[in-house]
């Protein structure tokens, strides 16, 4: 599919209470005026063995969900244009899950990879050469009421301006919320931000287990890890050459 153009779901526009599902498919140079090159209204749509290259919505991501079940598995995304919210992006309590994937060298506002608003399950996943402007180089969630996971992920020369080089997450958001962020035998390196050169976490409980964080640095504070107002477990990981390239203060920080 190509050089479509148009507004909200240049390419698919999904209707409430579908299923819809692409294999095998190339969305090559679609743009939109709106949200979406592909748009999902209180639907489930399923992404397998996808392309997205080249592609841009104006707002939100490249894949916007509203209210919906978002199930991306052995996708490749990139684009040479700067996106606004990352390739996808989930609206009013919607589901991502991301599996086998890659998202690479490509350029965002806001989190340049994967935007989620209460529940985001990635697995066996590549963030390579991204770039947010402001906050998330790879993953941003706001308002988690239910789960965070990532599993077996590499984010390598992830970065942004502010907060959260490779991954920012506000459990509570605009509200008040249990939610908690797992992430498990994953590779962050050569990750930057001004705080939390890898991971800036705000409330609820972060677990870290068998990861590996090398060569990550924060302008400000946390040159790995940086966290406020959370409960962080952090076990059996190597932290290995991150620094603060200006000051020494902290509140909670790895």
């Amino acid at each position: 599919m190509t050089n479509a153009n148009h507004y909200s779901g240049t390419a698919i526009y999904i209707n409430p209470k579908s299923v819809v599902t692409t294999i095998n498919v190339t969305f090559k140079n679609c743009q939109t005026s709106g949200s979406g090159v592909v748009y999902v209204e209180t639907s489930k749509y399923n992404s397998y063995q996808n392309k997205y290259l080249d592609c841009k919505s104006k707002y939100n991501g490249v894949i916007s969900s509203y209210q919906s079940e978002i199930n991306i598995k052995n996708n490749f995304m990139k684009s040479r244009y700067k996106l606004a919210n990352g390739f996808i992006t989930a609206l009013g309590n919607s589901i991502i899950n991301v599996s086998d994937s890659t998202f690479r060298d490509t350029s965002s506002k806001y989190s340049t990879a994967i935007m989620g608003d209460d529940e985001v399950n990635i697995k066996n996943t590549k963030f390579i050469n991204l770039k947010s402007d402001l906050t998330g180089g790879a993953v941003i969630l706001k308002s988690v009421s239910r789960k965070f996971t990532v599993n077996n992920c590499l984010f390598n020369n992830v970065t942004c301006e502010r907060n959260g080089g490779a991954i920012f997450v506000d459990i509570n958001g605009l509200g008040s919320y249990k939610g908690y962020s797992e992430i498990i035998n994953s590779n962050f390196t050569n990750c930057k931000a001004g705080f939390g050169g890898a991971i800036l976490h705000l409330g609820g409980a972060l677990y870290v287990n068998n990861c590996r964080f090398l060569n990550n640095k924060a302008i400000y504070d946390g040159g790995a890890i940086y966290t406020s107002y959370t409960g962080l477990n952090v076990k059996n990981s190597l932290f290995k050459n991150n620094k603060n390239l200006i000051s020494n203060y902290n509140l909670c920080k790895l």
